[in-house]
């Protein structure tokens, strides 16, 4: 660092009478000889053509050098520094035929009477554009000179270490100066979120591509944060899906163990209106500065409450190249906003002005996201010259966000953190069975499981459908002797007998049935016309009992029947009613009896010829 510095001091002396001089700039080829021979290395050409061009309001400020067929360097007379260079690229003002205004990397005009135009857009700016810049100018000019004359008034204070001016000592010094030590994967933490990133962002219409990089910013942030960076009406979940098309079907796990964020081929972001909101936010039409993305992505961390640091590379930076300058970004652990220049023919033809967000880096270069929707979620930009760089340093701790979506197999579904932490909406289902209870649970992550007695219904778990085996048999019969059962106590099956049962003993009027399982039942004999029973064949002699049935006759007698069908007639035996003017009536067949008149109040008589009459 010390022999840095002193370098550049060195050729701050050399052409001191080009450094903080009066405001006019009127130079011959012999007065800029040493910015000449110092273009000429840069750019490893020994013959350039040069041109002086304005500055706002600053007559004759920069020197273009340009190259026989490519490469350019802008010298800034006033500071005595170059500005920016490329060896590959054309000079911006090359197809300028007007007056050139010259005011930093990437801001190129035209002066058209009063009017600034913006050589690449074509777009006149505005007063209040023009009043903005011309602000920007004067705060920049007098940063550098105040950074200079620190340079200058510390130069004894450090250890000399030359005392000669080496061009090539202080080109190598000035690409490797002071930068953090590479991280171990040179790249920012869940850096697949990026690579990741294919459609969940605005669209890059009308070169609103510093926009769609703010926005790639914001959301990774709101996905390892604070996921209240981005408002909740903006947020688009991750998700997985069967190809990297935007309306492919959703690919669903098949195991707990796959659930990872790095399986999410599409990351989590905002919408479309997300980005037109920041458009409208920031009023500048369809692109901003590099202070201008400074506020935009600053004003979502501020609402957020996020403590951050911001680290914008300028021209103060000198001994920092811009490409250090991402690599520190990514080494901090944060993603980087790029702004580059210049024509990568392997991944688009145009001379492209474009802004990215870098995540990762090797030896070739910085690896970024191109925000454009379904390419270049991953490509290299080595082939670029980098013009502007911006990354923020947040002072926070991340957080569990759960904005990746994701099912399953099985029915499950749940939500993820880009950190892993997932949670599942669980899909319960039977995971074991016993005879007694089941296993209830989530059969995809494993979660919730409790075991419940099975709930029976005549044998079979309404729950789990188990068919209870092992049966517990109360002692009490039910059904007849061929069709018999008895319930388990368990599940209330009702367990039938695998055999009928059959008479085992009987007595004069009842004969019993049994079976070899215990069943046992005692019923009545059934006799017929022969007294044989019609259940078990028993015979009987039998003996008639006049007390089954009584039934009137015409005469002042009734039928007495016995079980078997004989009747004998008998007299009646009259019952004198409760009101003495009420005719008395006989006990047994209820027939009306009047002075030894039998008033019949029953039916018709049935005919009973066929019985013996005793």
């Amino acid at each position: 660092m010390k022999k840095i510095v002193l370098s550049f001091i060195l050729l701050m002396a050399v052409i001191s009478p080009l450094v903080f001089m009066q405001n006019v700039y009127a130079y011959t080829p012999e007065d800029i000889d040493l910015a000449y021979h110092f273009a000429s290395e840069k750019l490893e050409q020994e013959k350039l053509s040069y041109e002086f061009i304005d500055g706002l309001g600053e007559e004759n400020r920069y020197v273009v050098f340009e190259g026989k067929e490519v490469g350019y360097l802008v010298f800034d007379i006033e500071l005595g520094i170059y500005i920016e260079f490329s060896k590959e690229d054309k000079s911006p003002f090359e197809k300028v035929k007007g007056e050139k205004i010259y005011v930093g990397p990437t801001y190129y005009y035209e002066q058209d009477g009063k009017d600034l135009k913006d050589v690449r857009s074509g777009i006149k700016l505005s007063k209040k554009e023009k009043e903005a810049l011309y602000k920007f100018k004067d705060k920049m000019t007098k940063t550098m000179k105040n950074d200079l004359k620190a340079y200058k008034d510390n130069l004894y204070e450090e250890e000399v270490e030359s005392q000669m001016l080496d061009a090539q000592f202080y080109e190598q010094s000035a690409v490797t100066a002071p930068s953090s030590s590479p991280s171990e994967t040179n790249a920012v933490p869940y850096s697949f979120y990026f690579e990741n990133l294919r459609e969940n962002m605005g669209e890059n219409v009308d070169g609103t591509c510093t926009f769609i990089a703010s926005g790639m910013i914001l959301s990774y942030y709101d996905s390892v944060y604070d996921d209240d960076i981005v408002p909740e009406q903006f947020d688009v979940s991750g998700t997985r899906r069967v190809s990297d098309e935007p309306a492919a079907n959703i690919d669903p796990f098949s195991s707990w163990s796959d659930i990872t964020a790095t399986e999410f081929n599409q990351s989590p972001g905002v919408t479309e209106a997300f980005h037109v909101q920041t458009i409208d936010d920031m009023d500048t039409g369809n692109s901003m500065g590099i202070g201008e993305v400074n506020t935009l992505i600053s004003n979502y961390l501020d609402d957020a409450d996020i403590s951050y640091t911001t680290h914008q590379w300028s021209i103060l930076n000198l001994f920092t190249s811009r490409l250090q300058w991402v690599r520190n970004g990514i080494d901090s652990g944060n993603p980087v906003y790029v702004h580059f220049t210049g024509t990568d023919t392997a991944l688009d033809s145009r001379d492209l002005n474009h802004a990215v967000v870098g995540y990762e880096y090797d030896e070739n270069g910085i690896f970024v996201n191109f925000g454009w929707k379904g390419r270049y979620s991953h490509v290299n930009i080595s082939n670029y010259s980098i013009q502007n760089v911006l990354y923020f340093e947040l002072d926070d701790t991340e957080s569990t966000i759960y904005n990746y979506e994701w099912d399953s197999t099985n029915g499950a579904s749940g939500r993820m953190s880009i950190g892993g932490n997932v949670n599942c909406f669980h899909n319960i289902e039977v995971l074991s069975v016993n005879d007694t209870s089941h296993l209830l649970g989530c059969g995809f992550c494993g979660n919730d499981c409790y075991y419940f007695n099975h709930d029976f219904d005549q044998g079979t778990c309404t729950v789990c459908n188990h068919d209870h085996v092992n049966h517990t048999l109360s002692s009490t019969w039910y059904g007849t002797a061929t069709s018999h059962y008895r319930k388990c106590s368990t599940c209330d099956l009702n367990v039938y007998c695998s055999e009928a049962a059959s008479v085992t003993s009987y007595t004069d009027t009842t004969h019993t049935y049994t079976c070899s399982e215990g069943y046992s039942r005692t019923y009545n004999h059934t006799f017929d016309s022969n007294n044989d029973c019609t259940a078990c064949g028993y015979h009987a002699e039998h003996i008639h009992s006049y007390t089954h049935n009584y039934l009137p006759s015409l005469d002042n007698k009734h039928r007495a029947f016995c079980a078997c069908g004989a009747y004998v007639l008998r007299p009646h035996i009259g019952v004198a009613p409760d009101n003495p003017f009420d005719p008395m009536y006989c006990y047994f067949c209820g027939a009306v009896m009047n002075g030894g008149i039998v008033m019949l109040s029953t039916p018709a008589i049935v005919e009973y010829n066929k019985y013996e009459v005793i």
